[in-house]
């Protein structure tokens, strides 16, 4: 495999199936396996999302989540957006709806992330 793959063609499905995926949390964290808790990552919405899709849509996954009113679901889509604008920071002006999501959530902890995306913006080029 080599190289890091390119981005790969993304259809409104794969982004229905992925947030559907996360609709409850995350998937991956606190499956038993063998007896033991396993752990992928700390964020494993946003390493999948990063290697697959293109900011654009998965700012729009991030949204889909990040605006339910389930703390974990809605964790599950800011934590991903932090995730990702770290690896793509010049998406910053796709993620502006999660930002907005964020901070107008009920949960005091999901609008803690509002902030994290914030700093997360590049400086302006002089």
């Amino acid at each position: 495999m080599g190289n890091r793959p390119g981005r790969v063609p993304w259809s409104p499905e794969a982004s229905t199936a992925v947030a559907e995926a996360w609709a409850h949390g995350d998937v991956l964290d606190g499956d038993v396996i063998e007896g033991e808790e396993w752990h992928w990552s700390d964020n494993p919405l946003a390493e999948t999302l990063v290697v697959m899709a293109d900011p654009v849509h998965a700012a729009g996954i991030c949204l889909r989540l990040a605006v339910s009113e389930d703390e974990d679901t809605a964790e599950c889509g800011a934590l991903a957006a932090v995730g990702l604008l770290e690896e793509h920071p010049h998406a910053h002006p796709a993620f502006a709806a999660v930002i907005a999501a964020a901070r107008a959530h009920p949960y005091a902890g999901i609008r803690s992330y509002a902030d994290d995306l914030d700093a997360l913006k590049p400086e302006e080029a002089d």
